[in-house]
């Protein structure tokens, strides 16, 4: 009769670890395919207007960001579920920074500001690597 019992626990210690890795890699995965998916729609998007900026077409780029801006906000709740929010604040600053940069003619700090964006996008992205240095 003891050895069923141990049988039974020796299962359920399986099924909690089993269930422990599958938490484990959702709360890897999930967060990564929201935040690629929102850099894979706006990559694009940041050349583009840097093109633009780069050609003195703000007008142009001023719609663009504001594409940029509306994805970021949409998104902000389910990024919030899961990374800090001084760093998707610091995402949605940078695009609101670059939306009100693209209505002046000073193109030298809209540029750094786009380059801001891909850097916070970067971030967030690789900010759940499993790697050692972000363990410890």
């Amino acid at each position: 009769m003891e050895k069923q019992s141990f049988k039974g626990m020796s299962a359920a210690v399986l099924i909690g670890l089993a269930l422990s890795v599958i938490l484990i890699a959702c709360s890897c995965a999930i967060p990564r395919a929201i935040i690629g998916s929102l850099y894979e729609d706006c990559s694009g998007k940041i050349a583009s207007a840097l093109n633009h900026v780069k050609e003195g077409n703000n007008t142009e780029a001023y719609s663009i960001i504001k594409d940029i801006d509306e994805m970021i906000e949409g998104s902000r709740n389910a990024l919030l579920l899961f990374y800090d929010h001084k760093d998707i604040l610091e995402l949605s600053g940078s695009a609101r920074t670059a939306l009100m940069l693209a209505e002046t003619e000073d193109t030298a700090q809209l540029i750094v500001e786009l380059r801001d964006i891909e850097r916070a996008f970067y971030s967030l992205i690789h900010m759940n690597d499993m790697s050692i240095y972000n363990i410890f």
